[in-house]
């Protein structure tokens, strides 16, 4: 408050050496507002599976209800760019 702004107006990210289950995922985003999550690997198809499978479930959890289109593309647009990556090794 001191600064201005509300605590939830802070963006909280978090960084993963490894994959968690959606549910531990979604609890970190419902208990603690992280809203960004990264996956830190050098294997693109851990990255694409992460976007495709993980993400979504995540979001579905949080919502109660499946992905709407604007955040559908957001996770196509990140699948993607990790099929390409995978292309690439």
């Amino acid at each position: 408050l001191e600064a201005g702004r509300s605590p939830s107006d802070v963006r909280r990210l978090l960084n993963l050496g490894q994959e968690l289950p959606p549910e531990r995922l979604a609890e970190l985003a419902l208990a603690h507002g992280i809203s960004v999550f990264t996956l830190m690997v050098d294997d693109p198809s851990r990255l694409l599976r992460f976007a495709e499978e993980t993400a979504p479930a995540v979001r579905e959890r949080e919502l109660g209800q499946p992905l709407g289109r604007q955040l559908l593309a957001q996770v196509e647009q990140a699948a993607d760019v990790g099929r390409r990556a995978a292309r690439l090794e």
